[in-house]
C-alpha cells in the first residue's frame, strides 16, 4: 500500500491528497506539473498565432500598397485578400488541433446574423459622418468616396473578399488566439485595437477613430453570438453601403 511521503499514512490506491495532512501524492503532483506544462504551451502557441496575424497583416498590407505604386489605380485590390489567407492559414497551424473549428466558432441563430446585417447601417453612417467631419472641421481633405469600375467587381473586391477574409482574421483566429490567453474584454479591445492599426495602414492615421468604432461593434456581435457570422454581415452591410453610395 502506498504511503504519504509527508507523514507516513497509508493511502488509498485512488487518493490524491493525504486524508490525515492533505499533502498532495506523488501522482498529484506531477499531474498539476503536467497541466501548468500543457497550460504554458498552449500560451505560447496562442501568442505565437498573434504575432502571425500582427505581423502577416503588416506584410500584406505593404505588399498591397507595393503593388499599388507599381500598378496605379486599383490594379491590386485583390493582392492584400489574397495574401491574408496564407497569414491565417499559418496563424491556425500554431493553434494547434482544432483551431480551425473554435476560429470559426459555431453556428448563430438567423436573429443574430440579421442584427449583424442591420448595425453595418450606422457603422458606415458614423463612418461616412468622421469623413465628413474631417472635411469641415479639421480642414483635411476627407476620403475620395468615388469609385471606378463595374459594380459588381467593387462589390467583390470592396465589400464581399474583406468582409469574409478580415472577419475570419480578425474575429476568427485572432479572437481564437487571443480568447486562450486574455478575458473576453480585453480581446474585444486588442482584435478591434488591430483591426484599426491594419485599416490605418492603408488610409492614415486619421481613420483611426471610425474604424476602431467597427472593430468595437464586429467583435461584440462575435463575443455575443459565439460565431463569426454575424460580424461577417455587419462588415459586408458596411462596405456594401459603401460601395453603393460611391457607384450610385
Amino acid at each position: 500500500m502506498r504511503s504519504c511521503n509527508a507523514c507516513g499514512q497509508p493511502l488509498r490506491p485512488a487518493a490524491r491528497f493525504c486524508p490525515a495532512c492533505g499533502a498532495p501524492t506523488d501522482e498529484e503532483v506531477a499531474r498539476r506539473r503536467a497541466d501548468a506544462g500543457a497550460r504554458a504551451h498552449r500560451a505560447a502557441r496562442s501568442v505565437q498565432a498573434i504575432s502571425i496575424v500582427a505581423g502577416g497583416t503588416l506584410l500584406a498590407v505593404l505588399a498591397d500598397l507595393g503593388c499599388s505604386l507599381l500598378w496605379p489605380g486599383r490594379a491590386s485590390d485583390l493582392t492584400l485578400y489574397l495574401l491574408l489567407v496564407p497569414v491565417a492559414g499559418l496563424a491556425v497551424h500554431r493553434l494547434g488541433p482544432g483551431g480551425l473549428r473554435a476560429s470559426l466558432a459555431g453556428r448563430p441563430s438567423p436573429g443574430w446574423v440579421a442584427l449583424g446585417a442591420l448595425l453595418g447601417l450606422p457603422v458606415i453612417a458614423l463612418g461616412l459622418a468622421y469623413v465628413r467631419w474631417q472635411g469641415d472641421l479639421l480642414g483635411v481633405e476627407g476620403a475620395d468616396l468615388a469609385l471606378e469600375g463595374s459594380r459588381a467587381w467593387l462589390l467583390l473586391t470592396f465589400a464581399l473578399l474583406p468582409a469574409v477574409t478580415e472577419e475570419l482574421l480578425d474575429r476568427g483566429v485572432l479572437w481564437e488566439a487571443s480568447r486562450r490567453v486574455l478575458s473576453p474584454g480585453r480581446t474585444l479591445l486588442l482584435t478591434a485595437a488591430l483591426f484599426t492599426i491594419g485599416h490605418g495602414l492603408q488610409g492614415g492615421y486619421l481613420v483611426y477613430p471610425h474604424r476602431f468604432a467597427a472593430g468595437l461593434v464586429f467583435g461584440w456581435l462575435r463575443l455575443r453570438s459565439g460565431s463569426i457570422l454575424p460580424p461577417i454581415a455587419a462588415h459586408l452591410t458596411c462596405n456594401g453601403t459603401w460601395v453603393l453610395l460611391a457607384t450610385g
